[in-house]
């Protein structure tokens, strides 16, 4: 783990993907940038889980694979564009869900290479 390049104030956590992360007092944001189509091995969930767990109480990776299976089933935010070629489509979905004492805004943005993020944040009555 190492200060993040990009993002002053972010923490790299140099696992494939190179998912950032920001710890706050009543939560953290997590981003990193995806490819859509053929990752299999990526650590968002994993990541978002296993920080979710010491603000929100106990989270299993599986809920947060759920979480965002059900993030890219929503309704895009925008209008699909076609980008040509392998660059995929625009989209923009955007999910909240609560885990424990936890709100977590989930939001995929971009095309096929896109930026997911996860915003928690610890409700007022778990602080």
């Amino acid at each position: 783990m190492q200060a993040s390049k990009e993002k002053p104030g972010w923490l790299a956590l140099g696992t494939m993907r190179d998912p950032d992360i920001q710890l706050k007092s009543g939560g953290f944001e997590l981003m990193m940038h995806w490819n859509g189509i053929d990752d299999s091995d990526w650590p968002f969930a994993r990541v978002l889980a296993s920080v979710a767990s010491h603000y929100c109480g106990p989270m299993q990776t599986q809920a947060a694979d759920a979480m965002i299976e059900r993030l890219y089933k929503t309704k895009s935010l925008v209008r699909a564009r076609d980008l040509g070629g392998n660059a995929g489509s625009t989209m923009r979905h955007r999910l909240t869900a609560t885990a424990g004492q936890c709100r977590i805004q989930l939001l995929a943005d971009g095309a096929r290479w896109h930026t997911l993020s996860a915003s928690v944040t610890v409700n007022a009555a778990g602080r």
